[in-house]
């Protein structure tokens, strides 16, 4: 939980600085992605679960965990468990930035 804290905050406050505008004439739908991140804080992978419905949207919240990383490294007790985590976040886009759902 900790951990996956820390990588929403650094996420959001860059996604919040490098975000596209987005048109007000459009409904973008809630953006699904799993990030999954290497014991050494470097980027595994990232899957779109569920699109916007804007390739160019996703392609833009694909660059900023890219531009993000690489994030923390595993506090020990983690990394003793996980050689690799998969990070689940739910996007929703709002008028100045995007956001992720806390689940």
């Amino acid at each position: 939980m900790f951990y996956g804290d820390g990588w929403r905050q650094k996420v959001e406050r860059l996604g919040s600085s490098n975000y596209p505008q987005l048109s007000r004439n459009r409904v973008y739908d809630s953006l699904v992605m799993v990030v999954s991140i290497n014991s050494d804080g470097t980027l595994a992978g990232i899957r779109v679960d569920h699109s916007s419905g804007y390739a160019d949207l996703d392609a833009a919240i694909i660059r900023v965990i890219e531009m993000a990383a690489p994030f923390a490294a595993f506090p020990p007790a983690l990394k003793h468990q996980y050689d690799v985590i998969d990070i689940s976040r739910t996007w929703v886009f709002l008028e100045d930035r995007p956001r992720m759902l806390t689940e």
